[in-house]
């Protein structure tokens, strides 16, 4: 989940706060591995509508729904937006590859799509645009 005024210090933070706060500090990006690592990342915004409709669904059958775009993105996708609003910061880095780390995840939507008629809408280069305007 990403979107304005996430903590990037926080131990909850994703990659996507710590890009923010790396270009907007002149920095650029760090990539840990060749950068092909993806990720269903989904905006803020689209997570508090999926929370409206399912507590105002009438029925809502039991069970566990993904909440996420069905997309996957990866890192290099990611920071070659933020490059593109930054062009005078750093060239990416990459670092060698961290022990432990998921090279992809990516959710199934469809349960969120029948019980509550969710889909995502906003894309990620939408919702990085506005993360980078939000200052």
């Amino acid at each position: 989940v990403f979107g304005p005024r996430q903590d990037p210090a926080s131990p909850y933070s994703g990659v996507i706060s710590i890009f923010d706060r790396h270009y907007r500090d002149g920095k650029g990006a760090t990539i840990y591995g060749d950068g092909q690592q993806t990720r269903d990342f989904i905006s803020v915004h689209d997570v508090a509508r999926a929370n409206v409709l399912a507590a105002t669904a009438p029925t809502v059958s039991s069970g566990v729904a993904n909440i996420c775009t069905g997309r996957a993105t990866s890192l290099l996708e990611v920071a070659g937006v933020f490059a593109h609003h930054y062009p005078a910061a750093p060239a990416i880095v990459h670092g060698t590859p961290r022990t432990g780390d998921i090279l992809h995840s990516l959710g199934a939507p469809e349960h969120a799509a029948a019980a509550l008629g969710f889909r995502a809408e906003v894309s990620v280069e939408e919702g990085l645009s506005e993360l980078i305007r939000s200052g």
